[in-house]
């Protein structure tokens, strides 16, 4: 499952309390406009 879209929805920490409880591999690509 692909979660994509801006932080500014969606807190940081709430980002990696989601990758930590998937407790799935993978890329966190983080860019900036």
């Amino acid at each position: 499952m692909a979660i994509e879209g801006p932080l500014r929805e969606l807190g940081i920490h709430d980002v990696f309390q989601l990758l930590d409880l998937s407790r799935k591999t993978g890329v966190l690509r983080v860019t900036s406009e």
